[in-house]
């Protein structure tokens, strides 16, 4: 699997404990040998997964309770229930729509920044990634001028003996 079918992966399934042992284990192979997947799943888990654990709990009044069982009642010797139905009954059709409306633009849009923000990160965390091991290779390209009597010197310098 490439970066981008395991990042759709952790973003989905991986953080939600949805995968069959077999897929759990190539994502976790590919993490192990990955720091950028491995910073995307660390950023994702950052800011989205730990916040939506610690969201306080909602609960809805008293009388809307009241109000909706007293709707089930009423509808139970008419028809079948359904949710459609109850939700209909207690706002005008246009709010309904509104709402949905709302919902899915906010939703796209929060998805989109989250995303945005998240593979900002893992990016530029890549990038220092790649340059830190550029910068080890090239000190080790360094060494490879000196001749091996003075690296031994040296490394038993620092190393005290």
């Amino acid at each position: 699997m490439n970066c981008n079918k395991i990042r759709d992966i952790i973003i989905t399934d991986y953080v939600d404990n949805e995968l069959d042992g077999r897929t759990r284990e190539e994502i976790e192979l590919h993490l192990s040998s990955c720091s950028a997947c491995r910073t995307f799943k660390a950023a994702l888990v950052s800011y989205i997964s730990e916040p939506l654990r610690s969201a306080p709990v909602f609960t809805p009044p008293v009388a809307l309770w009241y109000k909706v069982r007293s709707e089930i009642e009423r509808l139970e010797d008419e028809k079948p229930v359904f949710i459609g139905t109850i939700i209909s009954s207690l706002f005008p059709k246009w709010v309904n729509i509104a709402a949905m409306a709302s919902l899915v633009v906010i939703t796209s849009l929060a998805g989109n920044i989250l995303a945005h923000n998240i593979w900002v990160k893992a990016s530029q965390q890549s990038v220092a990634s790649a340059s830190a091991e550029e910068s080890d290779s090239t000190a080790l390209g360094e060494l490879a001028d000196i001749p091996s009597e003075q690296v031994a010197k040296i490394y038993s310098n620092i190393i005290g003996g």
